[in-house]
């Protein structure tokens, strides 16, 4: 963790607006496709 701060120093969290910037972007980067990655790891352990 310090090495982090170190390197990139502090960060601030998003504003509001960033924040529904930033989720409409994913919105817009993925296709829903049905499945869920995590369920697959689940069924193999």
């Amino acid at each position: 963790m310090n090495e982090a701060l170190e390197l990139f120093g502090e960060v601030r969290s998003f504003t509001q607006k960033e924040a529904e910037l930033y989720e409409k972007s994913l919105a817009n980067l993925y296709i829903e496709a049905g499945d869920n990655f995590f369920d697959d790891l689940k069924e193999e352990k």
